[in-house]
């Protein structure tokens, strides 16, 4: 019975000290109002890790506008809350793994074996030279400090990250997820850590897009999943191959496709530079099956998605 009260009381004071171990989340602490590119003389807490990361604050607006709040040269968009959020680059069509990051020190160290739940918002802004959208994006944790004269690598690990491509430029968008820490970690790190070739990448074929480029706000990180509203918004993460069936892959002649929990939902078939080979809206039904004998060879991005689900899955025709 003593071990009982004991093992009670340590799950009670771990419950009553959890909080977001990230300082300065939705970016609202800053140092000076920002006038141009790089974040460092500019935020609080934040630093950059790799590129030029960009911040933004209504502040500017009168005097620096291109890092203002909603309008600034990245495109328009409101905070998610507060009043401030940064800016990355995913993904460059033009230099190999291009990327920008930000990390952060954590208020305390990770404990080894615990859950640990992560949760951030992002969005896709509207310009036409950062029209590319890509999946991957998330954060990474670590115990190594970067800065910009020592950047960070793509290492193709990360903690929590979107597994479908991203692209709603009107709202915001919620990656989460939890893990076990196995390593008592001290920072915390955003952006896209993942090869070209391991990243979906949707090229909107407008001839000005360069950049995949995403705002980032309010950053979690809890051992209390309700701290970090898990519980709400869209999980991009959330989804497995369990709620799709998709066979034959590689297919030749027809693509049959199995989904559950979804309603009302909308199926995209998209090419590897982002046009639409098939759209359709279905109501009450949970299969479908495409003839593919009008494909060309090659890889293919089917989309599903409705007001509260998106998932993008690969697959490949043969000819």
């Amino acid at each position: 019975m003593k071990k009982f009260f004991v093992l009670l009381f340590l799950i009670t004071a771990v419950r009553s000290e959890a909080q977001n171990l990230v300082s300065n989340p939705g970016f609202e602490d800053m140092l000076n109002c920002p006038q141009q590119i790089g974040l460092s003389n500019y935020m609080s807490s934040w630093e950059t890790w790799r590129g030029t990361p960009d911040y933004f604050h209504p502040c500017a607006n009168s005097t620096h506008p291109n890092f203002g709040v909603p309008y600034n040269n990245r495109g328009y968009q409101n905070p998610h809350s507060g009043l401030a959020y940064i800016g990355l680059f995913t993904f460059s069509n033009f230099k190999v793994n291009e990327r920008e990051f930000v990390g952060i020190q954590l208020l305390q160290p990770l404990v080894i074996g615990l859950k640990y739940y992560v949760s951030f918002w992002i969005s896709n802004p509207d310009t036409n030279y950062l029209a590319h959208s890509t999946d991957n994006i998330g954060v990474k944790f670590s115990t190594v400090q970067h800065s910009l004269v020592q950047p960070d690598t793509v290492t193709n690990i990360a903690h929590v990250f979107s597994t479908s491509v991203v692209y709603d430029t009107s709202s915001w968008v919620q990656v989460s997820g939890s893990f076990i820490a196995d390593s008592a970690y001290t920072f915390i790190e955003l952006g896209n850590f993942f090869q070209d070739s391991l990243s979906s990448i949707i090229d909107p074929i407008n001839g000005i897009s360069r950049y995949a480029y995403y705002f980032f706000d309010d950053i979690c990180v809890s051992t209390d999943s309700g701290i970090c509203n898990l519980k709400t918004g869209i999980r991009e993460d959330a989804f497995t191959s369990g709620n799709i069936d998709l066979y034959p892959n590689p297919a030749k002649d027809k693509l049959h496709i199995k989904f559950s929990d979804y309603s009302a939902i909308t199926v995209r078939i998209y090419n590897v530079i982002g046009e639409i080979y098939y759209e359709e809206k279905l109501i009450d039904t949970d299969q479908l099956h495409i003839n593919l004998k009008k494909y060309s060879g090659g890889l293919y991005f089917l989309e599903l998605s409705n007001n509260v689900k998106r998932i993008l899955k690969r697959f490949v025709v043969t000819e």
